[in-house]
């Protein structure tokens, strides 16, 4: 599957990640995951977990805070347009099941 079409695919796809996969996600202890280069896809997972983790601790999320956290240690974090998308879309429909 190219970069577009998996973009595109999660994208429409967020709403049944929230409510599925996301409904025990506290009990994945570890979770290997890389995508080509390892930055954009892989960047794109790794901001909504700590997103995730950051809604359920704080009750409220700072995407620019983390993303300038994880291009401290890795720089070119989420690439794309759709990257950035789905990545407050799922943060928003997370977000709204804690309510």
């Amino acid at each position: 599957m190219r970069e577009n079409e998996w973009n595109r695919s999660i994208i429409t796809g967020s709403r049944n990640i929230c409510s599925n996969s996301f409904t025990n996600f506290e009990f994945i202890k570890l979770l290997i995951l890389n995508s080509s280069a390892g930055i954009g896809r892989t960047g794109c997972f790794i901001a909504l977990s700590n997103g995730i983790k950051q809604l359920n601790e704080e009750h409220v999320v700072d995407v620019v805070r983390i993303l300038c956290n994880l291009r401290r240690d890795r720089g070119g974090m989420i690439q794309t347009n759709d990257q950035y998308q789905f990545l407050y879309q799922a943060l928003s429909e997370y977000a709204r099941t804690l309510h």
